[in-house]
């Protein structure tokens, strides 16, 4: 593959996530109002979802391969980039009013789940008992999720409008995965061809490539005013991420890591989790202040791990 045909395929694939996240939006907010249930809920639960699958399979795959330090790597560096990068760059866009008891419940669980990865993970070790506690904290998550949310009114639409929603959610999102990976591969391609150290890549390429999809569905949700849908989303993606994929990749198989390699950022992770939470439970807010505080954390965070590399 050639140099001009590696950048042909990354603008494509750019161009496919963001078409793709603009349906994606559109359809989510239309779905939530037609069945009457909060964006938040549908950010955190759909979009969350789909959005976390590059992770799963990350993740997944890796620690099959013995490979598992690749998988953690992804996980927390995907945590930090939702919470730091795209919260952060959210918030500068438009200010998004966090008063529900259900968006504080969730940002709480957040930190929560970080929390039983770091005692869980402590020996470098996730057992199948250890996998399965994290598992059904995720779907007593989602119970809650669909018990608290706050129904809104129901649109009189047709049964077939909402198959039409469901289609372009379900289409968009195989979009989304498609040009998340186009992208990955071109850009990695890209920076080998310029000299760019290994290490570099994997910290660049796999630590935000896997968050592309969560970058741009909720920057275009920001820009179009669903700031509810980005945040459930990016709250939803970081359970997802410890509850869900950690969970069910150790009921498959049994992590062993070395913990040592990712304790300072996931104390970085824990403690911008920690801030975030105490910023919106007393601001009842997430504004510029804070969207320029947390990309200022993760412009920090890329310079301390450049420098550890070098």
């Amino acid at each position: 593959m050639s140099l001009t045909f590696a950048i042909i395929i990354m603008i494509f694939s750019l161009i496919i996530l963001i078409v793709s996240s603009i349906f994606l939006v559109n359809a989510s907010l239309k779905f939530s109002k037609a069945i009457g249930i909060s964006a938040f809920v549908i950010g955190s639960v759909v979009l969350a979802m789909a959005t976390s699958l590059p992770e799963f399979f990350d993740v997944l795959v890796s620690n099959l391969m013995n490979l598992a330090n690749m998988g953690i790597g992804v996980i927390i560096g995907s945590c930090i980039t939702n919470l730091c990068l795209i919260l952060g760059l959210v918030s500068i866009i438009v200010t998004s009013e966090v008063k529900s008891k259900l968006e504080i419940n969730s940002i709480l669980l957040a930190l929560m789940s970080l929390f039983a990865f770091l005692v869980f993970g402590a020996d470098g070790f996730i057992s199948r008992l250890e996998g399965a506690a994290m598992f059904i904290l995720f779907l007593g998550y989602i119970f809650y999720l669909l018990k608290k949310s706050t129904a809104r009114s129901k649109s009189n639409l047709m049964f077939k409008n909402l198959v039409l929603y469901y289609f372009i959610i379900s289409v968009s999102i195989f979009a989304l995965v498609i040009g998340a990976y186009l992208a990955v591969s071109s850009g990695e391609y890209i920076m080998l061809l310029a000299g760019i150290p290994i290490g570099v890549i994997g910290l660049t390429v796999l630590a935000i490539s896997t968050s592309l999809p969560e970058l741009s569905s909720s920057i275009v949700a920001a820009i179009k005013k669903g700031e509810e849908l980005a945040l459930g989303n990016l709250i939803g993606s970081n359970i997802f991420n410890i509850l869900f994929v950690i969970g069910l990749v150790a009921l498959i198989h049994p992590i062993s890591f070395s913990f040592e390699m990712f304790e300072v950022s996931l104390f970085i992770a824990i403690g911008v989790t920690l801030f975030f939470f105490a910023y919106v439970t007393i601001r009842k807010k997430a504004d510029k202040w804070l969207g320029v505080t947390l990309t200022s954390v993760y412009v920090v965070y890329l310079y301390y791990i450049l420098l550890s590399i070098y």
